[in-house]
């Protein structure tokens, strides 16, 4: 009986563990989780959104960031030895990215960039949509993310604590954005 009970948690855990951490197809990895739950930080914000008269933006919430799945990208000194002895050294080349539970994309990495050894930064697209692009930049203790795709008006941000991997979202409506108005350059002083 105890051998059963054991295999059914083990089955159990498996397919939670796919949901969850999952792989949603070939090469796929989920990297970025809309969470249900709403903390009273998230709530302020959404009500800061439902305030803003211009409709610019949209919606807050919350995410977490696997940040485990990035760790390929990762150079050795942001992560611990224990910690890489444990990842898989295989680079996802899809991520899948959900930013609210109706606002799911799947990017392809297509670069990566490292101003310094302790920044990361990845540069991805939309397969089969011109022009959509993704940026996530990543240092040991924070991440920003964010997703525009000219052919939507929505553009998503995110800034989360890299540690934990929790994050806010926020969605715009470009089509409601506020005008810019640029300021005249500053040209350097000569020495």
């Amino acid at each position: 009986m105890a051998a059963v009970a054991a295999a059914l948690l083990a089955g159990l855990f498996l397919i939670l563990g796919a949901s969850t951490a999952g792989e949603t197809g070939k090469g796929t990895a989920v990297l970025l989780r809309a969470l249900p739950a709403q903390t009273d930080l998230v709530q302020q914000e959404q009500a800061e959104v439902q305030a803003d008269p211009t409709g610019f933006l949209v919606r807050a919430g919350e995410v977490i960031l696997e940040t485990d799945l990035l760790a390929a990208f990762m150079p050795g000194n942001l992560q611990s030895p224990a910690a890489a002895a444990l990842r898989t050294p295989t680079r996802p080349q899809i991520l899948a990215l959900e930013f609210f539970p109706d606002a799911y994309i799947e990017v392809e990495v297509t670069s990566e960039d490292r101003a310094d050894p302790q920044t990361l930064a990845l540069y991805g697209r939309v397969p089969g949509v011109e022009l959509a692009t993704l940026t996530l930049t990543l240092t040991p203790e924070s991440y920003f993310i964010t997703f525009t795709d000219p052919h939507s008006t929505a553009m998503y941000r995110v800034v989360g604590a890299n540690q934990s991997g929790e994050g806010r979202v926020i969605e715009y409506d470009l089509s409601k954005r506020p005008p810019v108005f640029e300021a005249a350059p500053l040209i350097p002083p000569v020495r």
